[in-house]
Order: C-alpha cells, then structure tokens, then sequence
C-alpha cells in the first residue's frame, strides 16, 4: 500500500486521482482508516491553517497510525506553492518514518511552476509578482523557496523545470528518503515504486456522465480572484452568490435559508448553479473560515432540498467543510473529467459525486462538457 498525507482534501484527492490515472484503486480518508483494500490511501490532515506546533502534532498521530502497517511508500503532499506549515509537517513524518532525508519537489512543470535558480515561476513569472501575492490567507511575498519555507535546515528542494528532472529525481528517492511535493512529482514516482508485475485496475464510475444537475461550489478566493464568476456567465451558468448580510459576525440563518433555497430552485430550474462567497469584503471580525462554513451549511440545505448529481467544489478548504457538513468520512476514487480533478464517491454512505480540485487551477473544458450535457 501506498500512503499519501495531505494537507487539505483537495491535494488529497488530486493525488488519489493521480493514482487512478496510473491504474491503481484510491481512497481518501478523513482521518486514516487502515481496512481499507486500495492500493493508495490519500489521507487529509486538515492542517494547512494551523500552526506549525499544531500541525506537526496532528501529522505525527497520522503518521504514527500509518507506519503501523508498514506502506511500501509515504508521501508528504504539500501546496504547489508551499501555503501551510509545509517543513513542519515533513520533518515531523520523516522522523516518525526513520527518514533521513526530506527530498521536497512543489513544482508542477505540467502546470507551467516551475523551480529555476531557487526561485519558484508561474507562467514564467516570478511568484511574488502574480496574484498569490494578494491572496488574503497565505500572501506569497517572496519567491524564493527557502524563504517560502521558513529557511528550514533539513529539506532539500532543488530545482525542477520538466518533467525530465522530477523523473531524475524520483530515481534517487531510497529507503532514507522522505519524498515531499506536488501531484507531478507523486506522479513520477508511481512508476518507480509500484511492485514489478503488480496488477492495475482502478475503479470506475458512470455517474460523471449520467444525466441530472450539477451544483459548482466555490469558496476559494484563488479561483474566484481567476475569473470562475466570468467563466461561468459566458456559459449562462446562473450564480448564487453570498448576499452581503452574510459577511456579517451576526449573519441571521433566515437569510442563510433564503440564499439555500433560492440556489435550490436555480439547479432544479436550470439543472446547474454556482453557489460561491463571491466578492464582497466581510467585517473585521468575520473569517474567511467563517464565510466557506456558511457556504457548506448552505450545500447542506440545497442537497436536502433537491436531488443533485454532481457537486463541483473548488478549493480544500471548501471541501472539507462540504465533507463535514455532509458527514462524510471515507471516499473512493474514480475516474475524473481531468488532471487536478478527484472524483470521490463516499464509502457505505449515499451521496453524489463530488469533484474537487485546487482553487488555484482552473477547471478544464471536460468539466463544462460533461456539467452542461
């Protein structure tokens, strides 16, 4: 078995789809659940926004309950862009593995980041100059990945401008190693760590394609800053945005219920909705944690109100709360519209197809073909 432990769930299922595009089964689990027969168990700490001392104790529960079977690899999934106490989380999983080293690759040279002179580029733009710079959670004020982690001793991230280079690397990825990063360099690694002759069959769904509504979420701030409101419009995709009174500390529940029941009517009229926090500024005192809360309880309330297919969710933030509030805890992965994108279905439980994916990627045009019909 190969573990992955992942910082948010959408990085958790961008891996296990990943693995799924590999051949391999996936599962992703809130909270690691070893009876499990995939071959990859993606596991989502929910840590990204804690700190560092926090995180490191959360990551070192899971990964003890992990070592205790014994994978044949652990791999530390962290943000392309190194949002989260990322070299806490690795350097407490590779003492808790016996790991000497801590081999970190964040870029995504198939999304065009790459890691050129110590320096991270998106597009070919230094990090500090495009909009993540403005991102009202984790501003990346600097490009430089030693600075983007704290200076910490004990990681290497060297850099990486193609796919050639993460394959180098992932050759030298031993018994001592602790391989750390983004999807591309897990993807390299498949290859070099699955059993010779192992058997390849992943699972598959026709649920993406069947017939029925489709409810796109959107609480990240990453995509909706890249134009999702825009994308949408253009597809005459009516959008449900937070109403203003909601950016308020004491944001009154008829109103809540209102805007629910409202996108309710729009996906059984439509047969597609995007329900997102949208662009109003909140108060002071409310968070953005607040806000991606009142925008689950809000999903809670559409998918008792009407049937739904598929729910799109956009940001690992938003997932988990949609997965909280839904109360689902194990899913298993299944084939998905695209790279980036899980497909997750939920284990013993009744529920839709969720589709999750990074708020900082754009969903590709498979999504639009397949939601629209």
């Amino acid at each position: 078995m190969i573990a992955v432990i992942a910082d948010d769930l959408s990085g958790a299922a961008e891996l296990a789809n990943a693995a799924v595009q590999a051949g391999l089964t996936a599962e992703v689990q809130m909270g690691f659940h070893a009876a499990s027969e995939a071959d990859v168990i993606c596991v989502d700490t929910e840590t990204r926004s804690l700190s560092h001392e926090a995180a490191a104790a959360r990551v070192e529960e899971v990964a003890r309950s992990i070592a205790a079977i014994h994978p044949s690899l652990v791999y530390k999934k962290c943000d392309s862009i190194l949002r989260g106490p990322v070299a806490a989380e690795s350097m407490t999983i590779a003492r808790v593995f016996g790991r000497t080293r801590v081999l970190l690759i964040p870029a995504n040279p198939s999304r065009q980041r790459i890691i050129r002179g110590g320096d991270y580029f998106v597009q070919g733009i230094p990090l500090v100059q495009t909009a993540f710079a403005k991102d009202p959670e984790y501003p990346r004020q600097t490009s430089r990945v030693a600075e983007l982690l704290g200076n910490a001793p004990g990681i290497e991230a060297p850099d990486v401008t193609s796919v050639a280079d993460l394959r180098m690397l992932a050759a030298t990825v031993d018994g001592n190693t602790l391989p750390a990063g983004a999807v591309d360099f897990f993807t390299e690694l498949l290859p070099v760590k699955m059993n010779p002759g192992q058997t390849m069959a992943c699972w598959t769904d026709s649920t993406l394609r069947t017939k029925g509504s489709s409810l796109f979420v959107c609480g990240s701030s990453a995509a909706w800053l890249a134009g999702q409101n825009e994308q949408c419009s253009r597809r005459g995709i009516q959008i449900c945005a937070m109403p203003r009174e909601l950016f308020t500390s004491d944001a009154p529940q008829e109103m809540l219920a209102r805007w629910a029941s409202a996108a309710a009517t729009a996906l059984r009229d439509k047969g597609i909705t995007l329900l997102a926090i949208g662009g109003e500024k909140p108060l002071p005192s409310v968070t953005p944690s607040m806000l991606i809360n009142r925008l689950a309880q809000a999903v809670g309330i559409i998918l008792e109100q009407t049937a739904v297919t598929r729910v799109f969710l956009e940001g690992g933030a938003t997932a988990a709360a949609v997965v909280a509030q839904l109360g689902l805890k194990r899913f298993r992965a299944v084939t998905s519209p695209g790279p980036g994108i899980g497909a997750l279905l939920p284990v013993g439980q009744e529920g839709p197809l969720l589709l999750i994916k990074p708020g900082s990627y754009p969903w590709p045009e498979a999504v639009w073909s397949v939601s629209l019909g």
